[in-house]
């Protein structure tokens, strides 16, 4: 029981990390001018 409990929260933490990493990536190619097409998005 406390081991999938151990296991969801670390699935949980990851998500939220490569989220965090995805929306980070995408501000510093959108700040560098490599991905000019992001205005469009917005």
């Amino acid at each position: 029981m406390q081991l999938k409990h151990f296991r969801a929260e670390k699935e949980r933490y990851h998500s939220w990390q490569a989220k965090w990493s995805n929306t980070f990536y995408f501000t510093v190619l959108m700040l560098t001018g490599f991905y000019p097409s992001a205005a469009y998005i917005f």
